[in-house]
Order: structure tokens, then sequence, then C-alpha cells
């Protein structure tokens, strides 16, 4: 998702990035898709409030699994600790992306051509 925020490529070239990486895959893997991880900033901070809603749906109609990192889905803006317990700030909780996040996981369960192996499904 890096290389499409990047180059803000047209659907059919973003189309060709994703195939293009998932051919590196065993035929039948799920590669695990992110907005963020350990590794990267957290996804506010990098696609801002105003294109979140956008990256999120991308990455629920992808083929694969999505990943929902640490608090991502309630908008936390700290990296957690890799080595001490953290615990989320329910209370400062951004409940319209929470909402957000629960209409995306509810619609990849309701159609099965959101978990579908196959891009053009």
């Amino acid at each position: 998702l890096k290389a499409i925020r990047k180059t803000r490529v047209r659907t059919a070239e973003a189309i060709n990035i994703v195939e293009k990486k998932d051919s590196r895959y065993p035929q039948n893997a799920l590669p695990m898709r992110f907005l963020e991880n350990h590794d990267e900033k957290r996804s506010l901070q990098v696609f801002g409030p105003e294109a979140i809603e956008a990256y999120a749906t991308l990455l629920f109609s992808l083929p694969g699994l999505p990943l929902i990192y640490a608090g991502q889905e309630i908008g936390e803006t700290q990296a957690p600790s890799l080595f001490e317990k953290d615990t989320l700030s329910w209370e400062e909780a951004d409940s319209s992306l929470f909402g957000m996040y629960r209409e995306l996981i509810k619609m990849r369960n309701q159609y099965s051509c959101l978990t579908s192996k196959n891009f053009t499904a």
C-alpha cells in the first residue's frame, strides 16, 4: 500500500502493483496486509484523517488477511511498547474510526468476494 500512496497511481496500476507483489508468494498463500505495524508509523500520521477511510477500505478489499495493529481501530497515535505491557486508552478512542473498522469487518464477513484470493472477483 505504501507504493500506491507514494505514487498516487490509477486503479489499473494499483492492481498491477498488488498482483506483482502477490506473485512472489506460494500459490495458495494469503498475504497479511496492513496500514501500520511495529516497524511503521501510525496510519493516521501517514495517511491523515481525511484519507484513512479510503486506505482502510482498500486494505479490507484486497485479497489476503487485513491486520489491525494495536489501537489502530481507535486512532491511537502512540506506538505501543514492544517489551512492556501497554494498554489502550478507550476513553480517548475515536468512536467514528472504530465504527468504520467495525463496518469494514462486517462487510468483509458478509461478502465472500472480499475474502476471495481472486483480486478481480
